[in-house]
């Protein structure tokens, strides 16, 4: 969301830079006396992190040596949803909220989400060499693999930073951004799809091309 509309701000201001920041400290949310699964498993899942992402304007001056172009993007709100995933505030601090139903939700909805974008623009998911897809956690990615129909190596960024960093929330996406562009180096014109599931609940999709 924060690129999304870093890249607004720059339509209107093409002579200008914007800098996305995203910090998360997930650990801020572990409760010491709380002994539910969820709590457990969100403390072994969810990790701190940090990331930064600079975007340029097309005629700022520096706007030819970027490393990928955002060119379309979108924001998806699914009514109903938000006892998902999300925070309570106890006397105790910030308790996170993750149901299991996470999973089966993501499996419904991952492909018509996805398909709906790509079809808006005139492309289909065989046009995407590189999905940059936000790890929500090992059950997630099986489901995002086996429902867009992708091939064993297309989530290895994906995979490769959970089992590094965890989920550190909106950090995490940048974080497998840049593992694509530093270990696939991907091809001038080729496209990317950057996506991303979270409280809401919500989908962030933003299709790139790098250069």
């Amino acid at each position: 969301m924060g690129l999304a509309r870093a890249a607004d701000y720059l339509a209107a201001y093409p002579e200008r830079a914007a800098l996305v920041v995203a910090l998360e400290f997930s650990s801020l949310t572990f409760q010491r006396s709380d002994r539910s699964a969820t709590n457990v498993v969100s403390s072994a899942i969810f990790g701190d992190g940090g990331a930064a992402a600079v975007l340029v304007g097309a005629r700022h001056p520096r706007a030819a040596e970027g490393r990928a172009r955002l060119r379309e993007r979108e924001s998806v709100f699914f009514p109903g949803t938000s006892h998902l995933m999300g925070f309570e505030l106890r006397n105790t601090g910030l308790q996170i909220v993750l149901d299991r139903g996470i999973a089966p939700f993501v499996r419904r909805t991952i492909v018509p989400t996805v398909d709906d974008f790509l079809r808006a623009h005139g492309l289909g998911r065989e046009a995407i060499a590189h999905f940059v897809l936000h790890p929500g956690g090992r059950r997630v990615i099986e489901v995002m693999a086996e429902r867009l129909g992708l091939g064993a190596s297309a989530l290895q960024a994906t995979e490769a930073v959970l089992a590094e960093h965890g989920n550190m929330s909106s950090v995490t996406v940048l974080f497998v951004l840049d593992q694509v562009l530093r270990t696939q180096r991907p091809e001038p014109g080729s496209l990317g799809l950057i996506g991303a599931f979270g409280p809401g609940f919500g989908a962030e999709l933003l299709l790139v091309e790098f250069t």
